[in-house]
Parts: C-alpha cells; sequence; structure tokens
C-alpha cells in the first residue's frame, strides 16, 4: 500500500533543505536537454531518406490546403496519422511566417527536438514519483537525456520522439491515477467516512480523478495521433496485466478510466478517421493504412515468435547496459537496509513499470516488422528502472560493508581510468580517422569537447578514489554515457552523403524547368524529392519500358553503377558527385533498359 500522503505526493521534488539545490540540478539538466535536442538538428545536418517523406508530406499538405489526407510525391500518405505534419506547419507557419520560404531541416525537427525536452520534464516527473525522491526523478531525466535512443530521435523529423513524449506523459497520468486510487482505498480500509473523499485526508475526489483522467487520455490521442494505436494500446495492456497480477480489481477501472477514453479516442482520433472516410474509399484507406505497412499484400501482422525486441531493446539505452540485470529484478527486491533505508521505492508501482515494458516487447515479438526504435515509448519506464539501480548502487555504497565501499571505490577509480583512455580514442577517431572525415568539423569540435569534458571527471574521479562519493561517480557516468550514445548513435555519421544528395536535388530544383518530367527506376526517389522541390515518380523496371515508348521525353533518375553496367542508359543530364556508394544520375533520351531476371541471380525491381 502506498504510505505517502497528499501533501507528500506534492512536495516529491523536495528534499528536506535542498529545494534550492534540486531547482538548480532541475533547470541544469533542463538546459542540458535544450542544447542536446536542439543543437545540430538545422543544415549542418541534411535529411535523411525517412524524414523527408514528413517534410515532403507536410510541404504538399500546405499546397493542396488539405490538413486531413496528407500526399507524398503525389500520392496519399496515410502509414502514418497527420498530427506530426500539423506541427511541422504550425512550426512553419510561426518561424518562417508562412511566407513561400523553403521548408528547411529546422522547421522539419523542431516538433521532435521539443517534444524531446517535453519527454525528459516527464521522465523526472515519473522518476520522482515512483522512487518517492527527487534525486530519482533527476537521475531518471539523466538517464533518457543520455540514452541513445533520445539523441538519435531527436535530431530527426520522424515522430518517434512525439509519440515517445505523449506515451511518457499518459504513463504518468495513469500512474497518478494508481496513486490516488491506492491512497483513497487506504483511506477506506482505515475507515475513514465513505464521504472522505473530499476531506483533507486524501484530497482526491471525483472531480480531480476526472481532470486527470482526461488529461490522461488527452496524452494517449496525442501519441495515437503521432504515430498509431499499437504502442500506446500495448502500454495500457501492461499496466492493465500489471494491476491484475497485483490482485487490484477494485481500483483497475479507476485509473484505466474506459469511459473517457473511448469518448476521447472517437472524438479526437476517431473524427480525423472519420474524415478520411469522407474524402477516401474506405477499403483503400483500410488497405494503405493498416496492410500495406504490415509486409505487403496477403501477409498478415503476426509471425511466430521471434526475440527480436528482447535482443534489440537494449539499442534503445546504450550504453546503460550494465544496469539492466539489476534492474529487472529490482521491483521485487528489498530496499538496502531494509524498509526503513534510504531507497524507500513502492514496489507496486516499480512492478507497473516492468509490466509496461514487458508486454509491448512481448506483443512486438510477434510482429514482422522488426525495428529497435518502436520501443521509444517506454523510455520513461526503462529510465525509472535504470534510476532505481543506480540509487540502490548509492546506497550500497553509503550503507555496505566496509569491503564492499572500498571495492567499490577501486571500481570508481577504475572507471576514470577507463573513461580518461576512451574519450582520449574518441578523440583520435574524430580527427584522425578515415571515417572521421564524414562528420562535419562542427560535430568534431563538439563532440571533442565532451570527450575533453570526460577527461576532466574521469581524473576527478582517479584523485578523489580514497573518498567516494557516488554523485561524482554518477555524474562522470552521465558524461561517459552521453559521448557514447551520442558518437555511437550514427546521428553525425553520413553527413558528407546526406549533403551530397541534398546539393543534388538542389541542382534539379533550380536548373529543371518544372513542366520536365523525372521519374526514377532502381534508386531510392524519397530522399530527392523535398529538395528537388517536385513529384519523382518511382518506376519499377520492368514497365519503364512501357513508360518510355508512351513518354519518350522522360528524364530518368537512376544510380549511377546502374548507368555504368548499361542496365539504363541515355545522355546524362546531371551526374552526382558523392562520397558514398550509391551515386545518382539523371538521364535523358534513354535508349536502353535491361531487365535482370530473377533466374539470373539479381533483383528486377
Amino acid at each position: 500500500m502506498l504510505n505517502r500522503t497528499a501533501s507528500e505526493n506534492r512536495e516529491v521534488f523536495r528534499a528536506p533543505g535542498r529545494d534550492s539545490k534540486t531547482g538548480f540540478f532541475v533547470l541544469l539538466i533542463l538546459l542540458a536537454t535544450a542544447a542536446m535536442s536542439l543543437s545540430g538538428i538545422g543544415r549542418s545536418l541534411p535529411l535523411e531518406s525517412h524524414e523527408t517523406y514528413y517534410a515532403r508530406a507536410a510541404t504538399e499538405m500546405m499546397a493542396r490546403n488539405d490538413y486531413v489526407v496528407p500526399h507524398f510525391n503525389g500520392q496519399p500518405r496515410l502509414q502514418k496519422p497527420p498530427l506530426s505534419y500539423w506541427l511541422i506547419i504550425a512550426g512553419y507557419r510561426l518561424f518562417a511566417g508562412g511566407s513561400g520560404s523553403f521548408l528547411n531541416e529546422f522547421l522539419v525537427r523542431l516538433p521532435e527536438a521539443l517534444a524531446g525536452i517535453f519527454l525528459v520534464v516527464g521522465c523526472m516527473l515519473l522518476g520522482a514519483k515512483v522512487l518517492r525522491s527527487s534525486a530519482g526523478g533527476l537521475l531518471t531525466g539523466v538517464i533518457a537525456l543520455t540514452t541513445r535512443g533520445f539523441i538519435t530521435y531527436t535530431h530527426s523529423g520522424r515522430p518517434e520522439m512525439l509519440h515517445a513524449c505523449f506515451s511518457t506523459w499518459a504513463i504518468v497520468g495513469f500512474i497518478t491515477l494508481f496513486e490516488m486510487s491506492r491512497e483513497r482505498t487506504t483511506a477506506a480500509q482505515l475507515q475513514v467516512d465513505a464521504e472522505s473523499a473530499e476531506t483533507p485526508a486524501t484530497g482526491y475526489g471525483a472531480g480531480r480523478f476526472f481532470l486527470i483522467g482526461v488529461l490522461t487520455w488527452l496524452f494517449m490521442c496525442g501519441a495515437l495521433l503521432a504515430k498509431g494505436p499499437f504502442l500506446p494500446v500495448f502500454i495500457l495492456l501492461g499496466l492493465i496485466t500489471g494491476m491484475l497480477i497485483q490482485h487490484d480489481w477494485r481500483n483497475l477501472l479507476r485509473v484505466v478510466r474506459p469511459v473517457t477514453g473511448v469518448v476521447l479516442v472517437l472524438l479526437l482520433f476517431g473524427s480525423w478517421v472519420y474524415l478520411v472516410f469522407q474524402r477516401m474509399d474506405v477499403a483503400e484507406y483500410w488497405e494503405k493504412e493498416m496492410f500495406s505497412r504490415m509486409g505487403g499484400s496477403g501477409e498478415w501482422w503476426w509471425q511466430p515468435l521471434t526475440f527480436y525486441y528482447p535482443r534489440k531493446t537494449p539499442l534503445l539505452i546504450l550504453p546503460w547496459l550494465v544496469l539492466i540485470p539489476g534492474a529487472v529484478i529490482l521491483p521485487w527486491r528489498r530496499p538496502v537496509g531494509g524498509e526503513n533505508s534510504g531507497l524507500t521505492v513502492e514496489r507496486a508501482e516499480l512492478q507497473l513499470m516492468f509490466w509496461m515494458i514487458l508486454v509491448p516487447m512481448f506483443i512486438l515479438s510477434f510482429s514482422r516488422g522488426g525495428n529497435w526504435y518502436y520501443m521509444l515509448p517506454v523510455l520513461g519506464p526503462v529510465s525509472v528502472l535504470l534510476a532505481g539501480e543506480l540509487l540502490r548502487l548509492g546506497d550500497l555504497a553509503s550503507r555496505g560493508t566496509e569491503k564492499l565501499r572500498e571495492l567499490l571505490t577501486f571500481l570508481t577509480g577504475l572507471h576514470g581510468v577507463l573513461f580518461i583512455i576512451l574519450s582520449v580514442l574518441v578523440i583520435y577517431a574524430l580527427w584522425g580517422t578515415p571515417r572521421g572525415t564524414e562528420i562535419s568539423t562542427a560535430g568534431k569540435t563538439t563532440w571533442s569537447l565532451i570527450a575533453l569534458v570526460g577527461v576532466f571527471w574521469g581524473g576527478m574521479a582517479v584523485v578523489k578514489k580514497d573518498r567516494l562519493r557516488p554523485a561524482m561517480f554518477l555524474l562522470v557516468a552521465a558524461v561517459y554515457f552521453a559521448e557514447l550514445a551520442a558518437v555511437g548513435s550514427g546521428v553525425a555519421w553520413q553527413v558528407d552523403c546526406r549533403a551530397a544528395d541534398r546539393a543534388f536535388a538542389e541542382r534539379i530544383r533550380a536548373d529543371l524547368p518544372a513542366e520536365l518530367k523525372v521519374v526514377g527506376s532502381r534508386c531510392e526517389v524519397a530522399r530527392f524529392v523535398h529538395y528537388a522541390g517536385r513529384q519523382i515518380e518511382s518506376v519499377r523496371p520492368r514497365d519503364l519500358a512501357d513508360r518510355l515508348s508512351a513518354e519518350p521525353d522522360l528524364l530518368v533518375l537512376t544510380r549511377t553503377d546502374v548507368a555504368e553496367r548499361g542496365l539504363i542508359t541515355g545522355e546524362v543530364v546531371m551526374q552526382q558527385e558523392t562520397p558514398c556508394d550509391d551515386g545518382v544520375v539523371l538521364l535523358r533520351s534513354v535508349r536502353t533498359v535491361e531487365v535482370i531476371q530473377p533466374d539470373q541471380g539479381k533483383k528486377s525491381d
């Protein structure tokens, strides 16, 4: 049962005598989050092919003045709901004035970067609630901020971070309802008058339950409109599973609020679906929205159980992997020193965190499509469990035996030495290896400064190893993890390749008259459509000859190696200069098209 009163609930971010310090660290984390999220999301990092879907769809949405059915390359794009497009357009109207200026990289990624900031705020609140301390909230925020998933998808125009942000705040709402319900049940068990829902003993009347329930389901609707129903529904199933396992039947409906949820989902998400039905054939809508994204015509979403997500989800939280074993069993462990130790966690809520991670992972393990970032919406619960394990380690350091303290002191010093070595190697990799040439100078300078800060804190951990400071250990670890997550996430890599694609597409935009029609074959056209500012239809090789017969003036965009091998030949109009292997060439007066048959060992499309 909960043993925290309503007043303690409201003071969850405060520690006696340390209010100003807690506020300072909250501000510091928010500044670090803003710097991490907003830096490098502009022109220095060109859009990758998946991002161009959202950039171009938002552009076509404005051009068509149709804010219901998104289009990409002239075709309906209903694989994702429209919230990300709407927010991109809102940023365009706000910051570019809607004056016809180009929808640039910063505007495409701004909603995701801002969502990352709000996600960290939600993680801090969730951690403070579940771990019963401001330290727990701060650590949860730091862990979320320094994960590979966070750093990667705050620098992407895809709606993953938006999806995760709304899901995290919905989880905060459900946990708040869970706490309120349990406290109300506790009051009833203490034979408090049944009318006391409005008394100071609990302070939770029907009105407050209703308000928080509405806010919670508004966040759920935001997640649905960001990327669809799958993960939010799976997370909700995890919450229900956890409560049923705890035999908390009495509070289940009070926490889940199904009537409120159904009404709001029908009103918000359902309204968009209804408007789509009014504009498109229903069968076509469901084919595009459901079946096309589930592996293709004739294939079902389910497959025999695989272990893709248990194996790949750790990529989300790189490089905090060392804490996973302890975090998994944390909800069922007794705190160090018994119930009165410094780590006063409520096991019921920790177990709910566990089930809200495990159930989505289990269900997704039956899906054909495997992508580790699908688990990003549970970054909040994952960060809470990892932060709880870190608090437990700190508790061991302060309350354990002398030998254990000596061991942790030694490990802290060793950690500092290894961190110095690693930071130096990172600097060398950035400036002294061929792969480092793929990163912009600004990016290399930024990560080198982070590495130098890491060298300093590593040295501090070594110098002060005679008196173990858990806070210092955690700070060193945070810098270390941030560095590894950022450099290892792939955010900074392949910038030159993307820049070459952008430059080529901008040449098409500037030099080709709009009336000339361009099609693509044997190449990925999505990465060029947005920057070229025109439709580039993708044509299968087997159909290209017929198209050329009907439209001999077509310009054909294809890979350079395809042209060099004589599969598609013609007069070169433009050729891409790129350091990458998949350069493209624009041809006209295409004379020959050779389609390699499947029995020749190569794909025909």
